[in-house]
């Protein structure tokens, strides 16, 4: 790996941090060859049998705690909850959430603000 980032201006404007990193593959594909752009996933920890909610049920509050809209009779609610590993498309849920409960997968802003505290 290389030892530091640095910040590249994308076609669109937009400053992205970087880091280069040199990986080597077990298997090499037959039709890979010099200057070929890879896409890869790495993978730094794995843990089985953990509540799983979607990334995007997650939302943040001002003072940085997690929490997911929780439906008790027909309201929803703030359920703050602790957050373990993560990805593109879900969070472990460590504490605050049981299985079965249902909460909302995509919530809005505006169901936030009008959701009571649990």
């Amino acid at each position: 790996m290389e030892p530091q980032g640095y910040t590249k201006l994308s076609s669109l404007g937009v400053e992205q941090q970087r880091v280069k990193v040199v990986i080597s593959l077990d298997e090499v594909p037959e039709k890979l060859g010099a200057g070929f752009r890879l896409t890869a996933r790495f993978i730094t920890d794995k843990k089985d049998g953990v509540l799983l909610v979607p990334r995007y049920s997650v939302m943040e509050s001002c003072d940085g705690r997690r929490y997911v809209l929780v439906r008790q009779n027909e309201v929803y609610a703030k359920r703050y909850v602790e957050t373990g590993l993560s990805n593109e498309t879900h969070f472990e849920i460590r504490d605050g959430l049981s299985e079965g409960e249902e909460i909302v997968a995509t919530p809005s802003a505006k169901m936030a603000e009008e959701a009571k505290e649990d």
